[in-house]
């Protein structure tokens, strides 16, 4: 799922802002979808009609901001976890109740978004900007988290649903939190999941247009930064204890063999059932006397009725 394109932009001050920004990329996206390939995924919402090229109304979002350089970053978010992202207005008393809302949305999504995740959490703000801080989370390091963002961590992952949902104490390996002022009568709170890539990727532009893509080191094995070694520590930790999760899975693989096993007896019963209904009426075909007859009938009035 190469997801749906979105894209930050920021343009330092006195930079001509025209829909030039916004053209480049849209032919940059048809051209990434063709080339790279990329699957196109953006469809009209009502029709599903698929446009082809990644790119139609509204799409590929672009956010431009005003910032000390002309920056272009690019995110393409999946589908899976955005549909388990949440938004909820609160009441300014339930300020301490945030770590246990994030905890639920996470408890009902579930295995859904493919754990481990990454929580963008965007708290303040109006309806609309709290969703777009929580997005905006996403693109924050993940080498370090404050206290609060900890705690929702360490809540998160008491929930043991574990990397694919299959079990374990590793189910966040990280949250970022952002915020903003609100109205002194709501609590505007929105948590976007992603998957554990968290894809994003900034390119510097000059004033001549001209930039260079992030330098790439060639060396033997993986690049040794904070967050590869954390994914790197989790897959250790998993194969570690995989033990202790094969349980799980074959728990799992076990109701799915009991759910083919109980469809295929339903089947059969429903097959007996009619061969029987058959059977009951051939015989009704044969004259009977009158009290067998009736007793029939009681048969017949009693199933209606059940």
């Amino acid at each position: 799922d190469t997801g749906m394109h979105i894209f930050y932009v920021t343009v330092p001050e006195g930079f001509p802002m025209t829909c030039a920004i916004g053209d480049g990329i849209r032919d940059g996206v048809i051209r990434a979808t063709k080339e790279i390939p990329l699957r196109p995924n953006a469809v009209d919402p009502l029709t599903r009609k698929n446009s082809g090229d990644n790119v139609g109304v509204g799409a590929p979002a672009v956010h431009i901001s005003i910032g000390d350089k002309f920056t272009v970053t690019a995110m393409p978010k999946g589908g899976g976890s955005e549909n388990m992202s949440r938004m909820y207005m609160l009441l300014p008393s339930q300020t301490g109740d945030i770590k246990k809302i994030v905890a639920e949305t996470v408890l009902e999504a579930g295995g859904r978004p493919c754990p481990p995740l990454v929580l963008g959490i965007g708290i303040g703000g109006t309806f609309d900007s709290a969703p777009a801080l929580a997005k905006e989370a996403l693109l924050l390091p993940l080498d370090s988290m404050d206290d609060f963002e900890r705690e929702i961590c360490d809540c998160v992952n008491k929930l043991g649903i574990g990397p694919m949902g299959l079990g374990g104490d590793t189910t966040c390996i990280a949250v970022k939190v952002k915020k903003a002022h609100c109205h002194t009568a709501s609590l505007p709170l929105a948590v976007n999941i992603q998957c554990w890539v968290n894809r994003h990727a900034t390119v510097e532009v000059d004033t001549e247009g001209m930039f260079q893509l992030p330098a790439i080191t060639a060396i033997k094995g993986p690049v040794r930064t904070a967050r590869t070694a954390r994914v790197l520590n989790l897959k250790r930790r998993w194969a570690a204890k995989s033990s202790l999760y094969m349980p799980v899975r074959e728990s799992i693989l076990r109701a799915q063999s009991i759910r083919r096993v109980t469809r295929r007896i339903s089947r059969c019963k429903n097959a007996a059932s009619r061969s029987i209904r058959r059977v009951r009426l051939s015989t009704t075909a044969v004259p009977l006397s009158i009290p067998r007859r009736m007793s029939l009938s009681r048969q017949v009035l009693q199933r209606r009725r059940g």
